[in-house]
């Protein structure tokens, strides 16, 4: 559990989790899709109205949270539009639209029952692994093309599966994490010291 916090939070902080508290609404969200503005779309597509990192942190642990993103079969306007964008190989859409389709879709337990997921033939485990297959199919192709975050994203989903998967080639997970380095050496430098502990591990 700690090594999972220690991930989310070297990710999200970046986005989410170090923003200041700002007014979301749909229209916002809509406006910032609209003008390309995707570094604004964490503060005025997700309402996260505590100032207190953890309790953010809490709120997107929980699912217990607004946005203006609708949902996996109903999409809103403005994730349709940036869904658009990224189909159209703009790496920053890319990263983007993978980023915020797991953070909003993803389900809690405590939340499964009115999730709107919940359809009664899924159950959450595998209504998550589809949320996050939908949402790596983005960020590969953000990395693809060079997003540095969407780069350590991929990394470190990497570095997560090999706790629980044997078939994780951690040389490529290292190799992705590398090419991110330029870009972003702080949290580049933290994802490949904790790669190569894992590869010593082995």
């Amino acid at each position: 559990m700690k090594i999972c916090l220690t991930i989310i939070l070297a990710l999200v902080s970046s986005t989410l989790l170090a923003l200041p508290s700002a007014a979301a609404s749909e229209a916002l969200c809509l406006e910032a899709v609209k003008e390309q503005r995707f570094e604004r779309l964490t503060t005025v597509c997700v309402d996260l109205p505590h100032r207190n990192r953890l309790e953010k942190m809490r709120l997107l642990m929980s699912g217990n949270f607004t946005h203006y993103l609708g949902t996996v079969d109903q999409p809103s306007e403005a994730f349709a539009l940036l869904k658009t964008s990224a189909e159209s190989h703009d790496a920053n859409a890319q990263y983007m639209y993978g980023q915020l389709y797991r953070t909003v879709h993803t389900a809690s337990a405590e939340y499964w029952e009115k999730h709107p997921g919940n359809n009664g033939t899924v159950s959450l485990g595998d209504y998550n692994t589809q949320v996050k297959t939908a949402s790596t199919l983005w960020l590969n192709r953000a990395a693809e093309n060079g997003h540095a975050l969407a780069l350590l994203k991929v990394a470190e989903d990497m570095l997560l599966s090999s706790y629980t998967s044997d078939d994780v080639n951690l040389r490529d997970a290292l190799n992705i994490a590398k090419r991110a380095n330029a870009s972003n050496p702080t949290l580049a430098a933290s994802l490949i010291s904790r790669i190569q502990r894992r590869i010593s591990e082995y």
